[in-house]
């Protein structure tokens, strides 16, 4: 998961007692507090800047985004902590450092959307040229409410709107020197005929 705008909405120290509650990584590359990434040593020993998960000998490498938007769009007084670094320096930074660790399919999950924001999730696709192109297989996207698949200088970006409208279904195909990606949108209709899990439906 990247952490979000609303994420902060009730200051940092009530975000990190969320975060360690997480049983899942959360990602945050571009937040800094005291010279170093808000997350480092949150879950673990990780920089919670990126994280690799291994399935079937593929390593796949993901890497957190905030919009730096964030500094004024939740209350900044819970949050003057805090800074945002740039979003397409820290991309490439986190690129090198999944490359280092072996990742053989980069994935940036982050909270740009497609607006009026200082860095979208486009702007970032697209600035990702010379040693860093073909560098990122996909984006997924958030912050603006909005549906996103469109390929962006060769890179998939996804969003999936928002209010439970639909899930995005992310497909990898991945060969010895290529990855392609697609995603499909599954609807209202075709989730009802998901049997739901018993102890959600308890809640």
């Amino acid at each position: 998961m990247a952490a979000g705008n609303h994420e902060f909405d009730f200051g940092t120290e009530q975000f990190l007692h969320n975060v360690r509650r997480a049983e899942f990584p959360v990602l945050a590359a571009n937040i800094y507090r005291d010279g170093k990434p808000l997350l480092s040593g949150i879950q673990g020993d990780g920089s919670g800047c990126h994280t690799v998960i291994e399935r079937k000998g593929i390593k796949v490498g993901f890497f957190g985004l905030t919009t730096t938007e964030t500094a004024t769009a939740t209350n900044p007084a819970g949050i003057s902590d805090l800074t945002f670094q740039d979003e397409v320096e820290t991309a490439k930074e986190e690129i090198d450092h999944l490359k280092a660790e072996g990742a053989d399919v980069i994935i940036a999950i982050t909270h740009l959307g497609d607006g009026y924001v200082p860095c979208s999730s486009k702007d970032l696709a697209n600035a990702l040229t010379g040693e860093y192109q073909d560098s990122v297989d996909v984006i997924i996207d958030g912050h603006s409410h909005t549906v996103e698949n469109e390929t962006v200088n060769e890179v998939l970006v996804v969003q999936t709107g928002s209010n439970m409208s639909s899930l995005g279904e992310l497909t990898l195909q991945i060969t010895e020197d290529d990855v392609k990606a697609s995603q499909r949108l599954i609807d209202v209709n075709e989730m009802n005929n998901v049997t739901p899990k018993a102890e959600v439906t308890d809640k």
